[in-house]
């Protein structure tokens, strides 16, 4: 059976229509299950009809933006078309890609969470499971639970990435902070209470009471440690400390490289 689905116009991979008999089994999550389409697509097919119509809106409204997961149509009533990426949890945090592209895909993430909040949506579930790459660049998905225009989110941040039970922009900013520690450090925040029966209770309290994961030593670690305090009030703030402090590295970095070739020079005369 073939699709007649409605297509996002002007945009050439959705042009192609849905194959139902080739489909490929990809996952099944929560909401519903993800099918292969092709090398570029994928098909998102919900339990839930609400669901699927919650994510659609959410979507629509953020249209095109480079770290956003581009909707492509619908395949049917229960059934939406997306871009086909790499789960990025699936990479390994010691491949070349993941190392190259730590810094840029920090950015990524904030420059995407920041256009969601731009346009009044509460992701209410960010982190690194909700994202993929896509050639090189990281994209945010999964807008099923989101809040938007101040309706209350039915999604729900994982156990080692929530403070408290409230789902706003400041819960957000908070997910995006642990986020960029797993980025770094190929882990999630508060990871050797994965086998404790409390975790989620021990992890509340250990966030409540300040007692951070250590950053020391790592890229940007105030700005994680100022997603987690509360500091930053939008995630614009955040990006501006991100952009200071990663510049600020670089800087020192070709300070160092400059004066390593220096020191080269006089020692060998050349």
């Amino acid at each position: 059976m073939t699709s007649t689905s409605r297509r996002r116009v002007g945009d050439p991979i959705s042009q192609t229509p849905v194959d139902f008999n080739k489909l490929k089994f990809l996952a099944h999550g929560t909401s519903g299950c993800v099918y292969a389409i092709d090398e570029d697509r994928i098909l998102k097919e919900y339990y839930n009809v609400e669901d699927s119509a919650e994510e659609r809106r959410a979507l629509d409204r953020l249209g095109s933006h480079p770290n956003i997961i581009r909707y492509l149509g619908d395949a049917n009533p229960s059934s939406i078309i997306l871009e086909r990426g790499i789960p990025f949890l699936s990479l390994s945090n010691t491949a070349d890609i993941w190392i190259r592209n730590r810094e840029a895909w920090i950015k990524d993430m904030a420059e995407g969470l920041s256009y969601i909040h731009q346009n009044n949506i509460i992701h209410g579930d960010f982190g690194c499971e909700n994202m993929v790459v896509v050639g090189t660049r990281i994209k945010i998905i999964d807008f099923e639970g989101c809040g938007m225009d101040g309706a209350e989110s039915t999604a729900a941040y994982k156990w080692y990435n929530r403070r408290g039970l409230s789902v706003d922009v400041q819960s957000d900013i908070f997910a995006y902070g642990c986020a960029m520690y797993q980025i770094l450090t190929g882990k999630p925040t508060f990871s050797e209470l994965v086998e404790d029966v409390d975790r989620d209770k021990v992890a509340r309290r250990l966030w409540a009471e300040g007692r951070f994961p250590d950053v020391e030593g790592l890229r940007a670690d105030s700005v994680m440690l100022g997603c987690w305090s509360g500091k930053f009030r939008s995630m614009g703030e955040v990006i501006a400390a991100l952009d200071s402090t990663l510049d600020s590295r670089s800087a020192i970095i070709e300070r160092a490289v400059s004066l390593y070739r220096w020191i080269a020079t006089m020692v060998t005369g050349t």
